[in-house]
């Protein structure tokens, strides 16, 4: 067994990137996609985001949804995957992250559990292996780390090729790239597990055809 910082990144619900135009008016909102599915769905009052906001995907599944108060995301969000299993949900109380925050792998396996107290890690933070069992465990006061984090030598038995390697995410964030130095397709958190499959140079090339930096994932022995 060896030990590694785990910090669970904290899951951006997509709600926060809606633009809060300016609006004279009290008035409903809503943007389509092209094929004209719902893509976004809110009110303003008083040119302010308010009230429950949803994002949804072009197949029509909810893809977050969240409270705005005075423009202010504020209570319980939740985020789903595009089969409309759960991503993640947690409390947001005067613009900081507080109580029990939970994400989830696409097949509705528990990913990582923790809580926040005024915006800082708090207390017991664990991450899961998509077949449940355990990667890491540590414990925060404050936002700061006790003691020392607990990490789990179990490989997940769900490999696709003999020639293919289990990694697990030690930076905070990690994007992943469409290739080496490419575009940003989509961001790992600390302690989740990728699979490897080759390397090239700096950069490892994982089981769905994207990059990432070889520097911040550490192999599981």
């Amino acid at each position: 067994m060896k030990s590694i910082t785990f910090l669970v990144s904290v899951l951006v619900l997509s709600l926060t990137s809606f633009s809060a135009e300016e609006e004279a008016e009290d008035r409903a909102y809503e943007k389509l996609y092209a094929n004209g599915q719902l893509q976004i769905r809110g009110m303003y009052i008083a040119g302010e985001m308010e009230g429950v906001w949803e994002d949804f995907y072009e197949n029509g599944q909810v893809r977050s949804r969240g409270n705005y108060l005075a423009g202010k995301q504020t209570g319980p969000w939740e985020a789903f995957y595009s089969n409309g299993q759960m991503r993640g949900r947690g409390t947001i109380q005067a613009g900081k992250r507080q109580g029990l925050e939970e994400r989830y792998y696409e097949s509705g396996q528990l990913l990582s559990r923790g809580s926040y107290n005024n915006g800082q890690f708090d207390g017991l933070w664990e991450a899961f292996y998509s077949d449940g069992k355990l990667i890491s465990r540590t414990t925060y006061v404050d936002g700061k780390q006790t003691g020392t984090a607990e990490y789990f030598d179990i490989v997940p038995v769900s490999f696709s090729s003999d020639d293919s390697d289990i990694y697990v995410v030690t930076a905070e964030s990690l994007n992943v790239r469409s290739s080496p130095g490419g575009g940003v397709v989509r961001a790992l958190a600390r302690g989740e597990s990728v699979t490897v499959t080759s390397t090239r140079g700096e950069w490892s090339r994982l089981s769905d055809g994207n990059w990432v930096a070889s520097s911040f994932i550490a192999k599981v022995q």
